[in-house]
């Protein structure tokens, strides 16, 4: 059986595909696994300076990367994705599907363009995601990270799209990770909490942004709410050999935010 070269050439040095990378939570993991010298994919839809600033960062740290546009509710544009990892190294080792939209609405509000749109960018670009990066993960060392959120496990106030389709997210890391188990390859959610991100602060609202971050740390048992760096940590151990016998499981990092029953009730409160 032949070898390809390119996954021949790359052995030993791990590649990772990281979506949404050019800010946040994305960003930040990219930055985290630089650290454990893998090649990186900064991936963007419509921040192309955004990017650019990730992919110099990048530079800076000394790692090899690709800088790649996709909308991910087009599948030809997931397709030429992935096409141009595996043309760069011929093979992945860590696939993080972090990107994710929605349309903040009531559900009473949202028309059929707000759940096609929702579940083609949240549901329907995972699954062919997955299929890529099953097909290009190295035997024995591939990992898959799904990033998750509290909406998918309580209810937040215009989160009705978003919070059933983050659930459908975490589902579909169970039955992969039985799925690519035998190839020992994992496959795990991440939930994180209240993240201070440029996300956060537009669905939070601009004009009451302070007042409620305050609000929701005092909810928060930590007393401070995440950073991305917070969760980029947890991600590089789910990626790590150290985590190799993690698998089908999603991990909640909110600072305990969801065991104490009023800051559910308080952060309710504060969305609405």
């Amino acid at each position: 059986m032949s070898v390809d070269p390119r996954r021949e050439r790359n052995e030993g040095r791990r590649v990772a595909l990281v979506t949404g990378s050019s800010r946040g939570i994305g960003r930040a993991v990219n930055e985290r696994l630089a650290r454990d010298g893998l090649s990186l994919v900064v991936h963007y839809r419509r921040d192309e300076d955004g990017a650019a600033e990730a992919a110099a960062a990048l530079t800076v740290l000394g790692v090899d990367h690709l800088m790649v546009r996709a909308d991910l509710g087009q599948p030809d544009e997931v397709d030429a994705m992935f096409a141009a990892v595996e043309e760069r190294w011929g093979a992945l080792d860590v696939f993080v599907a972090n990107a994710a939209s929605t349309a903040l609405k009531s559900l009473q509000e949202t028309g059929p363009e707000h759940v096609e749109r929702t579940y083609r960018e949240n549901a329907l670009n995972l699954i062919l995601s997955l299929k890529h990066a099953a097909r290009l993960l190295r035997d024995g060392s591939g990992r898959v990270v799904y990033v998750s959120g509290l909406q998918a496990h309580g209810v937040l106030p215009g989160y009705g799209l978003l919070g059933p389709a983050k659930a459908a997210g975490e589902q579909t890391m169970r039955y992969l990770a039985v799925e690519l188990g035998p190839r020992g390859i994992t496959a795990n959610s991440v939930v994180p909490g209240f993240i201070e991100t440029l996300s956060a602060r537009r669905s939070l609202g601009e004009d009451k942004y302070d007042e409620t971050a305050a609000a929701l740390k005092r909810a928060i048992p930590l007393r401070r709410s995440g950073t991305p760096e917070d969760v980029a940590e947890l991600v590089a151990f789910l990626v790590s050999p150290a985590a190799a016998y993690i698998t089908g499981q999603s991990i909640t990092i909110d600072g305990g935010m969801s065991i104490v029953g009023q800051a559910s009730l308080t952060t309710t409160q504060l969305l609405s």
